[in-house]
């Protein structure tokens, strides 16, 4: 009788199912492997007739589900994938032969503010990468733009894409001590109708949000204070702040801060939240330069303290 064991010419089938699995849907792993639904389902039942065992339950077509032996599999299939991992890095990812370039995209004020220290430290590790880096205020359409990672507030759900929030973050008021002391401190929104605002331009667009809410505080409904300057960039919000121009409305924490005699105005009242996400084409962090940069900066983003 003729052997029913898989061969090495058969991974792809393999790996195939564990896509489906994975994201328990054809068409994801589909996108993935950018190959047709059809051809991932022909893989599937190549696996069963192999095996002579189903693998996944075709009852229910909205939800897909593994019978027990496509459980076992699928969990066999993670740590065969998990240890080749290891070994792709030990023998291929070295500092001394990993090289090239990797584009990047940051929400403006992101890289040059925060993930600087990241990428030199990740270049020491592996000098032969460089790296390109665009940024502004505005979101992007990864399915026209050619990057290899983009961090930005906004989660993208396009197949094909891996995107994981890796970190949450507050904003917060602030003001020169000297300004307050001019000015007085305020203790209710209300106290705010006698202060200087400064604010982001253009908010409209802006990929964070609402980022000038702080205007509308103590105000009628629909109604918002005239900034006495604007500005594009959270350092220059700091700068006119600290020049005791006003009041900004500034991420808590912000490494900028610590170089400014600013503090923190009505630390208790609500504020808005903002999220960062980082994105990736999926085939993209199969393998190489940039399954390795990605890995090590959602590292170091997590690790991150907003205090």
């Amino acid at each position: 009788m003729e052997s029913q064991s898989l061969s090495m010419r058969d991974w792809d089938k393999l790996f195939t199912f564990y896509l489906v699995a994975k994201y328990k849907s054809f068409t994801k792993a589909a996108s993935a492997l950018a190959i047709s639904q059809p051809a991932v389902s022909q893989h599937i039942i190549f696996l069963e007739e192999r095996y002579r065992e189903s693998l996944i339950h075709r009852k229910n077509k909205k939800n897909l589900f593994l019978t027990e032996k496509g459980i076992i599999l699928y969990q066999s299939l993670k740590g065969v994938i998990a240890e080749l991992s290891n070994i792709e890095n030990d023998v291929f990812y070295s500092s001394h032969n990993i090289s090239g370039n990797i584009k990047v995209y940051c929400v403006s004020g992101v890289f040059t503010n925060w993930l600087i220290p990241f990428f030199l430290e990740f270049n020491k590790i592996y000098p032969d990468i460089n790296f390109e880096v665009y940024g502004s205020n505005f979101d992007i359409d990864l399915t026209i733009d050619n990057y290899d990672i983009v961090i930005m507030p906004t989660p993208l759900n396009y197949q094909g894409f891996s995107c994981k929030k890796i970190l949450s973050f507050h904003l917060g008021l602030y003001a020169d001590e000297q300004y307050l002391l001019e000015e007085g401190v305020p203790h209710t929104v209300e106290d705010l109708a006698t202060h200087r605002m400064i604010a982001i331009i253009p908010e409209e667009k802006h990929s964070f949000g609402f980022v000038n809410w702080h205007l509308g505080l103590g105000e009628p409904k629909g109604s918002f204070k005239k900034p006495v300057i604007s500005l594009s960039e959270t350092k220059d919000l700091i700068l006119a702040a600290n020049n005791k121009m006003g009041i900004a409305s500034i991420v808590k924490g912000h490494p900028l801060l610590k170089d400014h005699s600013l503090v923190e105005v009505l630390p208790d009242i609500p504020k808005p939240q903002s999220n960062l996400f980082i994105i990736a084409r999926e085939k993209k962090l199969a393998f190489g330069k940039v399954k390795l940069f990605y890995n090590y900066l959602t590292k170091k983003i997590k690790e991150m303290n907003f205090a």
